[in-house]
């Protein structure tokens, strides 16, 4: 069974999201002991972790979609880890977490729900954080602040938060 399919989660961790992160925002964090109640470290090579908030406002759904799909805020957990591998380098693992229409809360992650990933990510405003594989240029900010100052992950560089 594959953990990172589609997957009911428990109401709690939208909450603590929500108290974490105000709508429109995001929050860097460099050590689990910082993390938000209910929200997971990703392991051992993880450096950082960044929360963003936004909320989902497309229209016309396809029916396929229909049956996951946000309804109010959304939000985008990204884990950045050191893949200490030949080449060392870094990988970004992106998941969101949103409550449906019915109220069921979700988590949806972006290598094993693509299409569905993007489809909401589209209708969120997220995008442009997605399309960057940088940490932000401050700890803490708006969405539109995100790469300000410019973003401070080069993947050729060692890793500081």
């Amino acid at each position: 069974m594959n953990s990172k399919l589609p997957k009911q989660v428990d109401p709690g961790v939208i909450q603590s999201f929500a108290e974490a992160v105000p709508l429109g925002e995001y929050r860097m964090y460099s050590a689990s002991g910082q993390l938000p109640a209910s929200v997971s470290w990703a392991g051992l090579t993880c450096q950082a972790v960044v929360i963003a908030a936004s909320a989902y406002s497309r229209e016309n759904l396809p029916e396929s979609l229909s049956k996951i799909t946000p309804s109010g805020h959304v939000y985008l957990c990204r884990a950045f880890r050191a893949d200490p591998d030949a080449s060392p380098h870094w990988n970004v693992d992106d998941s969101l977490y949103f409550t449906d229409r019915r109220g069921s809360a979700w988590m949806i992650h972006s290598k094993s729900s693509p299409d569905h990933f993007k489809h909401i990510v589209s209708g969120s405003g997220l995008g442009d954080l997605i399309r960057d594989y940088n940490l932000p240029s401050a700890s803490t900010g708006r969405l539109d602040e995100y790469r300000l100052y410019g973003a401070r992950l080069d993947f050729e560089e060692p890793f500081e938060s």
